[in-house]
């Protein structure tokens, strides 16, 4: 099956600073964005292609700081693996 994709200047320059961070020996990127952006997807797409593993949580009504303990706990474990 064949997909046409369409990159865009700004969504390369984008994926290029994604790329280097995660091709750094020990490189770890942590992406704060909105949502409807297409950040995310830059990230899952980049990390794909790295072969690198991609992980995400969200924040909702009501999330506060021991949430945001456990999230970031769970993350910098997954990074130490």
């Amino acid at each position: 099956m064949r997909i046409d994709v369409y990159l865009y200047n700004q969504l390369n320059k984008h994926m290029i600073k994604v790329l280097r961070v995660l091709s750094t020996s020990n490189g770890h990127l942590v992406n704060v964005a909105m949502k409807g952006f297409g950040m995310s997807s830059v990230v899952n797409l980049v990390s794909f292609a790295a072969g690198h593993s991609y992980h995400t949580f969200e924040t909702y009504q009501g999330y506060g700081e021991p949430e945001w303990q456990a999230d970031l706990r769970s993350v910098l474990y997954l990074c130490a693996i």
